[in-house]
């Protein structure tokens, strides 16, 4: 990196720029002192450094009698890798952090090859992940993972997509990418304009994104028109077209216990579509009801077995790459 900035605009870090270190790094105009044999006993990079590579400048320029490493990392960023990478006897990933701090982590230590470190951050987004279809339902929580501070969270799940593929974590893209294609379009499309998301990216979304509606609408149109039932044409204008038209096949609606819930009698049911905002529907017969909602499960079933596919994946066996496992490991029933 050229020196372009001057040691006057130099600032210690608070807590990181330790009396006793043995090696400076400067990140921007951010100086880290800290002990070069804990960094290279953690990262090959570091180790690397500490071994005289060409990492480090020729003239082996220094500081505070100590040899100066120059890091292009942001240094709020660089800050919190090297607190996680400090303190490993006691994981700070063991904590719910902010999702900005767990995402420096991941990318760092990836960077530095901090394998130790990577692995703990893997596991702490690992959380979010269903591996099988039963589990969707508890998988941990935003506030589980980065805190109850809706701030310290990822704005959506686009965000989330992006760094996983920056990181090359497949085994976590397809939930990822069904998350992402249940979003708002304007919220696909924002992510996009704001280059949070690739070309190729938003091409696989929204192709995705119209195959899952188009399996749920098929699902629920075959199984109401499989009965003769007064009602029938009713619901295919109302319930069809008003909720059949979501990519968000795997997810366990309310209105799908709802409907299962109905009195024989009950030919309407309110459902909130939007903020403040609440409709009333016509439903299917009882038996329709039942016959719908089993459909419904396989439906779901179906669907997580193929959805690697749906985004240009491989299968769920290859995706985790663990032995012995095939799809109906994944399957979870």
């Amino acid at each position: 990196m050229a020196r372009s900035n001057s040691s006057e605009n130099w600032t210690k870090h608070p807590t990181l720029y330790l009396k006793d270190g043995s090696i400076v790094l400067l990140a921007n105009t951010t100086l880290f002192k800290v002990y070069h044999g804990l960094l290279s006993f953690h990262s090959e990079v570091f180790c690397g450094m500490m071994e005289g590579t060409s990492t480090l400048p020729a003239d082996e320029e220094k500081y505070d009698g100590c040899p100066i490493v120059r890091i292009s990392d942001d240094p709020t960023e660089f800050a919190y890798f090297l607190k996680a990478l400090m303190d490993m006897k006691n994981p700070v990933l063991s904590k719910t952090l902010p999702f900005p701090e767990a995402a420096a982590i991941l990318r760092l230590s990836r960077k530095y090859i901090a394998d130790s470190l990577r692995e703990q951050a893997v596991k702490q987004f690992e959380r979010l992940i269903p591996r099988t279809l039963v589990s969707i339902g508890n998988i941990a929580s935003y506030t589980d993972v980065f805190g109850p501070n809706p701030s310290h969270w990822p704005a959506s799940p686009l965000i989330l997509l992006s760094l996983f593929q920056e990181q090359d974590l497949p085994a976590f893209l397809p939930w990822m990418y069904y998350s992402a294609a249940s979003e708002p379009l304007s919220s696909i499309v924002k992510a996009h304009s704001e280059r949070q998301i690739s070309d190729a990216t938003l091409y696989a979304i929204f192709q995705a994104r119209d195959k899952l509606c188009e399996r749920w609408r098929k699902i629920g149109f075959n199984t109401i028109m499989s009965r003769s039932c007064v009602s029938a044409c009713h619901v295919q204008l109302s319930w069809l077209n008003q909720h059949c038209l979501s990519p968000k096949v795997l997810d366990k609606w309310a209105g799908f216990k709802a409907l299962a819930a109905l009195s024989p009698g009950q030919n309407t049911v309110t459902f909130q579509r939007e903020a403040n905002t609440w409709v009333q529907i016509g439903v299917p017969c009882g038996q329709c009801r039942l016959l719908w909602l089993d459909k419904e499960m396989m439906l779901r079933r179906e669907t997580w077995m193929t959805l690697p596919s749906y985004f240009g994946l491989p299968s769920w066996k290859v995706l985790w790459g663990e032995p012995g496992s095939d799809d109906s490991d994944c399957e979870g029933f």
